[in-house]
This record gives structure tokens, C-alpha cells and sequence, in this order.
């Protein structure tokens, strides 16, 4: 068995202990000073790219309202007036009605659509103040109606309430309260 010793103070050659250990095989050191140099040109590619570092969001709640701000070494690369998303959304369905919750983090009440058709209920947002715009289209359960459907919209939180019935033709829209 072979033992490898470890100096307390840093090496200056980090092939060190990998030498140490396949100093008989040729082959795995130079796999591994391939590998070692196609990352550090990877790093190198990043720097002067567009590809982030470091990159992640923080979100904090003051006074009721979520902020998102973005951190890191890059920010996103796409503008944020284009930039599309899917709302998370849960459908709950239980006794004479359906509840579809959705979060729509960032906008305002004024930003959101909502319209019903073909047993499909369509979620668009374009925040203004964000930046964001969000879209959706999702499948209701079979005998859910559009007529009476109500919904609210509280802080990035948007909540539909349909009672069953016949899914309408047309496109019905849904005003949030």
C-alpha cells in the first residue's frame, strides 16, 4: 500500500498528489492535465463571455411587497422587457368549484389578463415595473364554467375561483377584484 504525504504548507503544483498516485500511468496524468486545462479554458471563455460566474437572486419582503434583485458577476443577457415566463400555478377542484392559484411575482393588478375559453383559462401579465411578463394557458378540469368566475390578486399571489358549468365557446374575460 502506498502512502502519500501531505507538506503544511501549499504546494505550487496541484499535479502533485495526482502524480503521486499514477506515477506509473502516463496515460491517466495526461487525461487528467487535459481535463485540468480544457476547464481552465472553459473559466477563461466565461470571463470574456457572456456565460455568468456567479450568478443568483435574492428576494426579500418589505412592508408586504417581494423585491427580487439578481447577484453576481453577470447579469441576465436578455432584456428584460422580452423576458417570458410561466407562472407556477395549482389547480384545487372540490365540491362545486375550482380554485387555480398562480404566482405572479412583480406585477401590478393593472398588468394582469385573465379570459376563459374552451375549458382553458389564460394567464398574461406584462409588469411594467419589473420588467417581466408571464403567460400561460391551463387545461380546467371537465365541468368547469367561465361565467362567475372570480379572482384577487394579492401581493404576487393571483387567485381564480370557477364554478362548475359548461366551458363557454367564446373567450370570456375575468376581472380581478
Amino acid at each position: 500500500m502506498r502512502t502519500l504525504s501531505m507538506a503544511k504548507t501549499p504546494n505550487k503544483d496541484p499535479f502533485k498528489v495526482f502524480n503521486e498516485l499514477f506515477s506509473n500511468d502516463e496515460s491517466m496524468r495526461q487525461l487528467f492535465r487535459a481535463l485540468v486545462k480544457d476547464l481552465a479554458n472553459s473559466l477563461e471563455e466565461q470571463r470574456k463571455g457572456t456565460s455568468p460566474l456567479v450568478y443568483g437572486i435574492n428576494m426579500t419582503v418589505k412592508d408586504g411587497v417581494p423585491t427580487v434583485e439578481q447577484f453576481g458577476s453577470l447579469r441576465s443577457n436578455t432584456s428584460r422587457e422580452y423576458e417570458e415566463r410561466a407562472p407556477l400555478f395549482e389547480v384545487i377542484t372540490g365540491g362545486e368549484k375550482t380554485v387555480i392559484i398562480a404566482e405572479v411575482p412583480g406585477a401590478e393588478k393593472r398588468d394582469i389578463e385573465l379570459s376563459c375559453q374552451d375549458a382553458k383559462l389564460r394567464i398574461v401579465a406584462n409588469a411594467q415595473v419589473s420588467g417581466r411578463s408571464y403567460i400561460k394557458e391551463i387545461a380546467l378540469p371537465e365541468g368547469t364554467g367561465a361565467r362567475g368566475a372570480k379572482a384577487k390578486y394579492t401581493n404576487g399571489i393571483l387567485e381564480i375561483t370557477m364554478l362548475n358549468g359548461r366551458p363557454s365557446k367564446r373567450s370570456l374575460p375575468i376581472k380581478i377584484e
